[in-house]
């Protein structure tokens, strides 16, 4: 097998891959440190959407006519080493949230 060959054969597994774990709701994680959550389009119901998260917050977004073509869409932004990871965008918000110093109530009022 040549390498091309090789390349596609590679990018067809992780397009059924990725295919196969796919569902309204699941949630990914990039290497790079991005969460997407699988949602459907609120606009057009007939869509489905992902929606991207980084460290700050919500990113961007992504709407395709079905989950066969959000693929492609994972695998631009996420790379084709995305994994299904339930939790993800919860897990960024709370490592967000636990960056943030903490000033209670008092303190802010007494001028701490």
């Amino acid at each position: 097998m040549d390498r091309w060959q090789t390349i596609l054969r590679e990018v067809a597994e992780t397009k059924a891959r990725i295919l196969a774990q796919l569902t309204l709701g699941s949630e990914w994680r990039s290497s790079r440190g991005f969460c997407g959550v699988v949602t459907g389009d609120h606009a057009d119901p007939q869509k489905v959407r992902l929606t991207i998260f980084d460290a700050k917050g919500p990113y961007g977004h992504r709407t395709r006519g079905d989950l066969a073509a959000l693929v492609d869409v994972i695998i631009d932004d996420f790379g084709s080493s995305a994994t299904l990871d339930p939790g993800c965008v919860d897990r960024l918000l709370e490592d967000f949230l636990g960056q943030r110093p903490h000033v209670g109530a008092e303190e802010q009022h007494e001028g701490r």
